[in-house]
């Protein structure tokens, strides 16, 4: 199921809990091999879904840029795909506070619930 850009999962769960509607996101957070491993057997995300746009999960680290020494890039992991290199993407500040603000600032100030 789709809300906007992102999926919403039926999940069932192991301990005999009543199906429930999770979001793609928190899945992520909670159990990412799982939710990777749900994609992988439908032929990847983009397949599966259709979806041409990807959400930031979460910013990994950051670097100095090579070409501006007085600006930083920040590695940022997409919703429903590994933390690895081959999958991140590197953003410059005013890309990843455009479309991950939160994300952002959960990794500069390492406060996992910064809106409370």
């Amino acid at each position: 199921m789709y809300d906007g850009d992102s999926v919403v999962i039926n999940v069932r769960w192991a301990d005999g809990s009543p199906d429930s509607w999770e979001p793609e996101e928190v899945m992520h957070l909670d159990s990412a091999q799982m939710l990777l491993n749900f994609w992988r057997l439908q032929g990847g995300r983009h397949k599966a879904t259709g979806l041409r746009e990807h959400r930031v999960l979460r910013v990994l680290k950051s670097k100095e840029s090579r070409t501006d020494k007085d600006s930083r890039l920040y590695q940022c992991q997409w919703i429903g795909l590994p933390a690895s290199d081959d999958y991140t993407t590197w953003l410059s500040l005013d890309e990843v506070t455009d479309i991950a603000l939160g994300q952002w600032l959960v990794f500069v100030t390492g406060l996992d619930d910064i809106f409370g």
